[in-house]
């Protein structure tokens, strides 16, 4: 029995077209069989062999998956050799190791063929005379499993960089011996194999790198996300708003184009957490955040200002355009309608407003959220549900 292994697919050993037997008598057999070599050799491929060879090519262009590609090699295989049986496994770098994917004729148990077994067998059959006695045993037990199995020819599947799989095949299944053109079509078909298994790995392990670049750049988009918005409500948190308006403030002050600032608060939220619970007020946040954030614009920004307060920086707004803003906030808030726990209607709830414009006297954004902190608190404190305005550094009526 004889094993059709490549040297020079594997790298070159200096002996062209060298094949290997299986079992004892490895170079006494080997001499035989470059004699058997050297009077077939005239012969070359047939007809049948060259359409085979290209209905193959044909065939593998079109493959999409490396298991395809196996599939393919399988079938042709079995049509223009028929083997009793045969395998052809794929290399897993990951695992370091050849793996059986498909199959011709008869099925086997042993589905794994580990990297470093098959090398030793190789050394070994190439007449390798400094392996270890750990080796020499690896070697031989993968030699006797070749033999039990009936497998007669072992080609490696390779491409530039290393061996990317293994052709096992049984003899002919009625006994011919395999000829000088059944040895050019499997060369041909196991080099159009490792050509589009090196492009479908290489494209996989592209997708791959792709994929994880693509994965981190969310994961760092959700993460910056995370830090810049407000768990509860969606909307901006307290020191990303305070970001944004220094910004405004800036471009504001540059183009001297106007800048206000709406700052809402719930009324008597306190009461609310407290005869209904924190979940009832949390849903009361949600759903005032949400009519805030729908009545804003797209270049505003919305943020949860702190506990039940929130604030809206409305760049290109002056204080009489914030004051409609607001009004409107104001009335959309107070036509909501959340349920407690028992789905009764929580009594209507209401919003105080303050809002103020950027002047020349406001030497940073903090004199801008003073002034209109002022006004909310002018608010409250006359009754609450209500806007008021400060212009001017002066807090007035709305």
């Amino acid at each position: 029995m004889t094993y059709g292994l490549s040297l020079a697919a594997l790298g070159g050993a200096g002996v062209p077209e060298a094949w290997i037997p299986v079992g004892a008598g490895l170079m006494t057999a080997t001499a035989f069989q470059f004699v058997g070599r050297r009077k077939a050799s005239a012969a070359g491929p047939t007809p049948s062999h060259l359409k085979a060879d290209e209905r193959f090519c044909r065939a593998i262009d079109a493959a999409t998956d490396t298991e395809q590609v196996a599939s393919l090699l399988a079938g042709a295989v079995h049509q223009s050799l028929k083997p009793s049986h045969g395998y052809v496994w794929l290399y897993d770098p990951e695992r370091r190791e050849f793996r059986l994917t498909a199959c011709i004729g008869l099925p086997t148990d042993h589905e794994v063929v580990p990297e470093e077994q098959f090398n030793v067998w190789f050394a070994a059959a190439a007449g390798a005379a400094d392996l270890t006695p750990d080796e020499k045993t690896a070697a031989s037990d993968l030699d006797h499993w070749f033999t039990r199995q009936g497998l007669t020819w072992v080609e490696p599947i390779s491409a530039p960089g290393g061996t990317l799989g293994l052709l096992t095949l049984a003899g002919h299944a009625d006994g011919r011996v395999y000829g000088a053109g059944d040895r050019w079509l499997v060369n041909r078909l196991v080099r159009e194999s490792g050509m589009a298994l090196a492009l479908l790995m290489a494209e996989r392990v592209d997708r791959t790198r792709r994929s994880r670049i693509d994965t981190l750049a969310q994961r760092y988009k959700d993460a910056q996300q995370r830090a810049v918005t407000d768990g509860l409500t969606g909307l901006a948190t307290h020191v990303y708003f305070k970001e944004q308006l220094w910004q405004r403030f800036h471009e504001a002050r540059r183009h001297s184009t106007p800048l206000s600032l709406l700052i809402l608060d719930i009324d008597h939220f306190k009461r609310i957490n407290d005869n209904f619970g924190h979940p009832v007020g949390d849903e009361v946040l949600r759903q005032v955040s949400k009519v805030v954030k729908e009545a804003a614009r797209g270049y505003d920004t919305v943020a949860r200002y702190g506990g039940e307060e929130l604030a809206i920086a409305l760049p290109r707004t002056d204080l009489a355009g914030a004051t409609v803003l607001a009004e409107r906030i104001r009335e959309a808030v107070s036509a909501i309608s959340p349920l407690d726990g028992r789905g009764r209607p929580v009594p209507t709830i209401t919003a105080s407003l303050g809002v103020a414009e950027l002047t020349l006297k406001d030497g940073t954004p903090d004199d801008l959220i003073a002034r209109a902190d002022a006004a909310l608190y002018l608010a409250k404190h006359e009754g609450r549900n209500q806007v008021r305005q400060a212009a001017g550094g002066t807090v007035t009526v709305s």
